[in-house]
């Protein structure tokens, strides 16, 4: 995650009993299924994984409302008291050509198919890279079949906002095996705490698990298979 754009509203009073520390509040965003199925699990199970892969998602996890609803809820991201705009994936390329790449490797790992300049924050020169919005991945297929056909499948996209600008073989590969390196405990654990809050099935959360656990070792296979996504991409041969 990026350290410093998530702004503190207000500042309360001290907490007893644990030194220098005083009651804030942060802005948040919160989703639930009512739009798209699967919403609340596919962010939270991403969340775990992206972070524990060292991509800047926003701080989140699930929380429950008053009458007992589940909801994902992350930090908002901003800088002073405005969103960020539609990201322009070229100065994103450009500027950090590694999270680009990692961006796209992740997207690959999770099946996700909507990664948008919506969904990616990033101005230069005035905020660090936040990606969000991962509710279109895991077990919400584009066909809304279930993950079993999606298994070995590339799930690159031309649509990607990113698929036209990252160029470095190297920087894919490495993120590429920083994603072989998640313990199947967290993709386990990840998936298990969010079937026990009723975010989906138990079975529905193992088929999730296995989903992850089988690609994570098998992104270069996948992205090299679908290299003409990647068009900037050069020296395929060596990654095969």
């Amino acid at each position: 995650m990026e350290a410093g754009y998530y702004a503190i509203s207000t500042i309360g009073n001290k907490v007893s009993g644990a030194s220098g520390a005083v009651e804030v509040q942060m802005s948040g965003i919160a989703k639930d299924d009512s739009s798209e199925p699967y919403t609340v699990f596919n962010e939270y199970v991403c969340y775990r994984v992206g972070a524990a892969v060292g991509l800047p998602l926003p701080p989140g996890t699930i929380a429950q409302t008053a009458d007992g609803k589940n909801m994902y809820v992350s930090l908002r991201f901003t800088t002073g008291q405005t969103s960020l705009p539609p990201v322009e994936p070229a100065v994103l390329a450009a500027d950090n050509p590694d999270v680009s790449a990692g961006i796209v490797a992740f997207d690959c790992w999770v099946g996700n198919w909507d990664r948008n300049g919506t969904n990616v924050a990033y101005v230069s020169g005035v905020s660090g890279v936040s990606i969000f919005d991962h509710g279109r991945t895991l077990l919400r297929t584009p066909d809304g079949t279930g993950l079993e056909g999606w298994r070995d499948k590339p799930l690159l996209h031309d649509n990607h906002v990113l698929h036209g600008h990252v160029d470095d073989l190297a920087l894919l590969a490495r993120w590429a095996q920083r994603i072989a390196l998640v313990t199947s405990e967290l993709i386990r654990d990840a998936c298990g705490t969010a079937a026990r809050l009723d975010t989906c099935t138990v079975a529905e959360a193992q088929a999730a698990g296995d989903f992850l656990e089988h690609r994570k070792s098998r992104i270069m296979d996948y992205m090299t298979a679908a290299q003409g996504m990647l068009p900037k991409v050069t020296g395929w041969k060596a990654a095969a």
